[in-house]
């Protein structure tokens, strides 16, 4: 280990502060019935092991479910990103409710298998654009983003907590269609993505896969703004995400660059 890993690891804690870690530690594992120098015995001999437990602590002991890595196995890692995935990239610590909620993937392998090279299945938890801007600030044009600011669809959570299949390209032929005209292409089983599922996907997926959504496009969304208009999301050129917020009433409100794109809606959200 070398010194810059010493600062940031426990070696930088006080020699109290550490043993009293070590003797909570104990307690519990005697607690369940374990024994702690088999298990630390383990830890310093069995990698494979240690990367696991790392990986549990790392996770607040969020481990995937049976359902969970079959849904992984179905979609690939490209377009899965899933709890693990939003705890890393967006900090997230998922409450005893929330791993509840998404413990179950609530879409057929057959929806999947269909939908595994056009759609994401997103774990999305209760951020706000706000919130996940403020995580990655990069990733957002902020002087756009700015003239929205206190908007309720900006600092408030509309989406639903649990996993969301989202397609991850427009649909072609919704383009230069009113908002009116566009609702015609929606399948009986599919919906319009809110904006904050919108902004939660995108930039969810460039993380994980360093890949843009939506470049020099604008999606409508289901959401609106505190005066009716439309909330929009695109990618820039440059790679920043963008918020805008255009009215869509009346006939004339066709543009070649605005398409919608859907979601599945879960069986049992």
């Amino acid at each position: 280990m070398n010194t810059s890993q010493k600062a940031k690891g426990v070696w930088n804690m006080t020699k109290g502060a550490f043993e009293e870690s070590i003797r909570m530690l104990e307690a519990d594992i005697f607690l369940q019935g374990g024994d702690p120098c088999k298990i630390f015995d383990r830890l310093r001999t069995d990698k494979s092991f240690t990367r696991q437990i790392a990986r549990l602590m790392i996770n607040g002991g969020f481990e995937p479910t049976t359902s969970q890595k079959r849904a992984l196995e179905i979609m690939g890692d490209e377009n899965f990103f899933g709890v693990d995935e939003a705890i890393k990239h967006f900090g997230v610590d998922p409450s005893r409710q929330q791993c509840a909620i998404f413990s179950g993937v609530p879409f057929s392998e057959a929806i999947l298998k269909e939908c595994r090279k056009t759609h994401i299945l997103v774990a999305i938890f209760p951020l706000s654009i706000m919130e996940i801007e403020t995580r990655h600030p990069e990733l957002f044009d902020t002087d756009i983003l700015a003239n929205a600011k206190n908007q309720p669809f900006l600092i408030k959570n509309f989406c639903r907590t649990g996993w969301h299949l989202i397609r991850k390209t427009p649909i072609e032929s919704s383009f230069s269609k009113n908002w009116q005209e566009q609702q015609i292409l929606l399948r009986g089983d599919e919906e319009i993505p809110t904006a904050q599922a919108m902004v939660y996907t995108i930039i969810g997926y460039f993380m994980a896969n360093n890949q843009h959504l939506f470049e020099r496009i604008l999606i409508r969304t289901s959401s609106t703004d505190r005066y009716k208009s439309r909330v929009h999301i695109g990618t820039e050129g440059n790679g920043k995400l963008m918020v805008v917020c255009y009215g869509d009433k009346g006939e004339d409100n066709r543009y070649d660059h605005t398409g919608i794109t859907t979601a599945i809606q879960p069986k049992n959200p």
